[in-house]
């Protein structure tokens, strides 16, 4: 495949995904994760599993895409990505509570949060803290939950009216905590 064919996929694909076709992003990120994979070229074989790793989550293919994304944090690793790695634990901790894996999927989220955090993360960190937070919700951990939430909206940079709410509800059981 031709490199501009092949940028072309790749571009297709993501307006697919973003127009919501995800069963034809699906096909398109495949044919480049195959091509990438035959050429021995890990780094951009890793970038699109990650995004067939959403698009098969987002069209319900949970053991798929948990299969996909497994291993590409150790590959960013390996590039000196700290970014690309967070975002693939993101995405595994994703499919894992997607498969009710939800011990799994806090620890894989609390990595991916820890190394966000190492690297000054402000886009993604405040999403995977939330994430961490609601799974720590459902599994009784309402303390840990809290907390958790907390950092997320301190975390963010742009706070709309409802985070705002949120961090001002979140502060009264500190209060009453002391």
């Amino acid at each position: 495949m031709e490199s501009h064919q092949l940028e072309e996929l790749i571009n297709t694909s993501k307006e697919l995904f973003h127009s919501k076709n995800y069963k034809k992003a699906i096909s398109g990120f495949k044919v480049a994760h195959k091509h990438f994979q035959d050429i021995g070229d890990d780094l951009n074989s890793a970038e699109m599993a990650n995004n067939l790793c959403v698009a098969l989550l987002l069209d319900g293919k949970k053991k798929e895409a948990l299969s996909i994304v497994e291993g590409t944090d150790i590959i960013f690793q390996n590039h000196n990505d700290s970014l690309k790695q967070a975002m693939a634990l993101g995405n595994k901790a994703s499919a894992l509570e997607a498969l009710s894996k939800f011990d799994e999927a806090m620890d894989v989220y609390q990595r991916s949060a820890e190394l966000l955090e190492s690297i000054g993360d402000t886009e993604y960190l405040p999403q995977i803290l939330k994430s961490l937070s609601m799974i720590q919700l459902r599994r009784g951990k309402q303390f840990e939950s809290l907390v958790s939430m907390q950092q997320s909206l301190d975390k963010k940079n742009k706070r709309s009216l409802k985070d705002r709410f949120m961090k001002f509800l979140l502060k009264i059981p500190f209060k009453f905590s002391r």
